[in-house]
């Protein structure tokens, strides 16, 4: 009885490894057409594409949604976004679109051998400046995706992420920079403003602004950089895909205002482009009236553009850009630097006879002798005003008056370099010079040391 339970129970263990083994092979048999190599070692796709990873010059994706190419430009930092299948083209992005190369090529991805190749409906292609390309497919299987590099489909990758939510429509859209002058920076030279037949042109100098039009003068600095920083820091509310920028309605075939910035391109050792952004203002963007419709548009020499494409702009933004000439004018007197001047004269208006004060190696002097201590920390006072108190007002368009001080100061080869007609009316001390009028509300001391000086 006990042999016969024995036997029993030898049958029963081996039927059941038996049935272990099949079921094993069962699901071997079952598994995906797909061996790991000997101890694959992780790489990434950039290490795995080569030169091309570090001449990149176009990334081209494919998805069931939508196709787009982001390229390289000449501008530092800013590439184009261009959707085949959209309204909208050459968009502008920031480095949120390198950020997303960068993401690409870090990726690590495992080598397997792939015996039926690797289906999908995704890609990404690689294009370097020598027009040479690579492209990688993302499998449709879920989960960490499969890449197979089409120039070797029987080659496959496993990688550590998935990808395909980085290729979505909505994902490349939040790539696109917003600004109001996409990659320009500190570096802008020339800003142009018209508005209502008005024009505003500025021009960088070596220390500052100066305008060149409706006059030729020394720009505020402080303006200037206020307009420029607007243009180049400063985000539009949004980006209009669905808007076509021809659509009339939205105010851009008789604009408000037109706003262009350019800079140089290159460290100068070679032949320099110019990178130019205009941005057309249009309509109201909503019943409130808190935006308008922006167009913005670029070129990049005479060979690349950018855009146009149109964008939602906040009033409260725009109202930080002046429009008119005189808000740009230099609101001190004089613009030179107080350790250029060596030469001061003032006197009673509209006459020749006066005072000559004159700065040498050992201090000021007056009509060739020398000044004490008191009388030529009063010459240093009033040189101190005329180059940094800031007019309340300016105008471009003198007031005929008649002045009480005539004035002209400048270095010591060029003493009037600057000529200044000073009065006074009933509110304010007024100033003249070459190019405008300005007015100071309060300066008890700058009539004080007029009155002195030229006794």
């Amino acid at each position: 009885m006990t042999e016969s339970k024995d036997t029993f129970l030898k049958s029963i263990a081996i039927l059941l490894t038996v049935t272990l083994t099949l079921a094993l092979a069962a699901l071997y048999a079952l598994r995906p057409k797909v061996s790991a190599t000997d101890s694959p070692k992780a790489v990434t796709v950039g290490a795995t594409l080569g030169p091309i990873a570090s001449e990149l010059k176009r990334l081209s994706i494919h998805t069931p949604e939508t196709d787009a190419v982001i390229a390289a430009t000449p501008v530092p930092g800013i590439f184009t976004l261009d959707f085949k299948n959209g309204p909208s083209g050459g968009i502008a992005t920031s480095s949120r679109a390198d950020a997303l190369i960068r993401v690409l090529f870090e990726t690590k991805i495992t080598k397997f051998d792939a015996q039926s190749g690797v289906a999908g409906t995704s890609w990404i292609e690689f294009g370097s400046g020598s027009d040479t390309t690579r492209r990688i497919t993302l499998s449709t299987q879920p989960g960490p995706k499969w890449i197979a590099q089409l120039d070797s489909p029987q080659t496959a990758y496993l990688a550590d992420r998935d990808l395909t939510p980085l290729l979505t429509r909505a994902s490349i859209q939040q790539l696109v920079d917003t600004h109001l002058a996409p990659g320009l920076n500190e570096r802008t030279s020339e800003i142009l403003i018209d508005s209502g037949g008005v024009s505003v042109h500025l021009v960088r100098t070596p220390s500052s602004w100066a305008l060149s039009v409706p006059i030729s003068a020394p720009a505020d600095r402080n303006t200037a950089e206020t307009s420029r920083i607007v243009l180049t820091d400063f985000p539009g509310a949004e980006v209009l895909w669905d808007k076509a920028s021809t659509d009339q309605s939205l105010g851009f075939a008789s604009p408000r205002a037109v706003i262009s910035a350019s800079m140089p391109l290159g460290d100068g050792s070679g032949e320099t482009q110019t990178y130019l952004v205009k941005i057309t203002l249009g309509a109201d963007a909503d019943v409130a009236g808190d935006n308008v419709y922006g167009l913005i548009a670029g070129s990049i020499g005479t060979t690349q553009t950018i855009g146009p494409y149109v964008v939602k702009i906040a009033k409260a933004t725009l109202n930080r850009i002046p429009l008119a000439p005189s808000e740009y004018i230099a609101r001190t007197a004089i613009t030179l630097e107080p350790s250029d001047i060596r030469s001061v004269s003032i006197g009673p208006f509209g006459e020749s006879s006066g005072h000559h004060f004159t700065l040498s190696a050992s201090g000021w002097s007056r009509d060739g002798t020398a000044l004490d201590a008191p009388r030529a920390a009063e010459v240093a006072k009033l040189i101190t005003l005329l180059t940094t108190a800031r007019a309340d007002s300016v105008s471009l368009t003198p007031t005929p008056m008649m002045g009480l001080y005539s004035l002209s100061v400048g270095p010591k080869d060029a003493p009037n370099r600057a000529v200044l007609s000073i009065g006074k009316s009933a509110n304010s001390w007024w100033i003249q010079n070459s190019y405008g009028e300005l007015r100071f509300k309060s300066a008890p001391e700058l009539g004080e040391l007029l009155e002195r000086l030229a006794r």
